[in-house]
């Protein structure tokens, strides 16, 4: 589940990134002018694209557990969970999408839809979809 207190729930590419951010560098301002120092609870996430240093998957599991575990899960208990007859009925997506931070189904890569994702991909689309989700929010 995705801590929406820590992590806003914007989707960037639907507005104007200078608009969305303008408005926390009005109220930093504000904070930094009149020596009043402003809490703002925002997740490790979030501060490291506003500071622009990199962004871990650590980072990411901090605010969206479900997904994270969900990659690792499959990653890790291959053996245990599923096998290349019955992967897809543990793991239902038929191509290259994943979850976006919105909550939105989406291609992960570019052509995503036209790439089929099988037991035998499956360590590469891991790859794939952690990379998107870390650089969604890039500006």
């Amino acid at each position: 589940m995705v801590n929406y207190d820590l992590y806003p729930r914007l989707n960037f590419c639907n507005y104007l990134p200078n608009a969305t951010l303008f408005v926390e560098g009005i109220l930093l301002g504000v904070a930094i002018r009149t020596k009043k120092p402003v809490a703002i609870p925002l997740a490790a996430f979030i501060w490291r694209i506003l500071v622009g240093q990199e962004v871990t998957v650590e980072d990411l599991e901090e605010v969206d557990a479900m997904y994270i575990q969900g990659l690792k899960s499959i990653k890790d208990n291959v053996s245990s969970q599923f096998n290349e007859e019955t992967f897809h009925e543990v793991f239902p997506l038929e191509c290259y999408e994943g979850t976006s931070s919105t909550g939105k189904i989406v291609p992960i890569v570019s052509g995503g839809r036209s790439i089929p994702l099988t037991f035998h991909n499956r360590l590469d689309y891991i790859e794939k979809a952690i990379h998107f989700r870390l650089h969604e929010m890039d500006l």
